[in-house]
């Protein structure tokens, strides 16, 4: 759900910041810091307020990482000034579902976060929108604030983030409210976390898709 917050000088109560890969050495790839550096460019707009680092890595990756996205992220942030003393780290995600399953964890122990800021890959946002409203519930807004990605990754990724949001909505047509049931709903049917049969044939397909975009 998207809405403006007004009469306010920050755009929201808390920032969210989701993860865009890392390198297994820790290196963190270039769609996080276009994250990151488009946050620094606006810091002014969420003065002393939360900020969730989500990410642990990609899903794919047969080998993960020294460091957990949402630890270099911090890493990166604290460099460049930010108070870490602001900073929660959400440390178990894979994807934007469990992204959202596990930022929300978080969330839910601070009754004043009511209105989020959500940061990600302007090709990114549709998909990550829905799936954040849709898991938070509607006691929850977002302010969305994509990062320019370029208009070629755009068009590269429109028709894999249209399979990935079908995907989702499917996964969540029925989600549960709380949060505890959320992980278990990760643990029982979603492709990383989950070695059901289902599970896998998912996992299958949409690795054969990624792969065509990556070619």
């Amino acid at each position: 759900m998207r809405n403006n917050k007004t009469n306010n000088s920050n755009a929201a109560d808390a920032v969210i910041i989701l993860g865009g890969g890392i390198a297994k050495k820790g290196a963190l790839l270039g769609n996080t810091k276009e994250r990151l550096n488009f946050f620094l460019r606006i810091k002014k707009k969420f003065i002393s307020i939360p900020i969730v680092l989500s990410g642990r890595c990609n899903g794919f990756m047969k080998e993960k990482p020294l460091v957990t996205e949402a630890e270099a992220m911090k890493a990166f942030l604290v460099r460049k000034g930010i108070d870490s003393e602001h900073i929660y780290l959400e440390k178990q995600s894979l994807d934007t579902i469990s992204n959202a399953v596990f930022s929300r964890q978080i969330v839910d122990q601070h009754q004043d976060w009511k209105w989020i800021a959500l940061i990600t890959s302007d090709y990114h946002m549709e998909r990550a929108l829905w799936i954040f409203s849709r898991i938070f519930g509607s006691s929850y807004r977002f302010n969305s604030f994509p990062a320019s990605s370029g208009g070629l990754i755009q068009e590269k990724r429109k028709d894999y983030e249209l399979y990935l949001l079908d995907i989702a909505k499917k996964f969540l047509a029925n989600v549960p409210t709380d949060s505890n049931e959320l992980v278990k709903l990760l643990r029982k049917r979603h492709p990383f976390y989950s070695r059901s049969k289902e599970a896998r044939m998912l996992l299958k397909e949409i690795g054969e898709r990624k792969r065509k975009i990556s070619a």
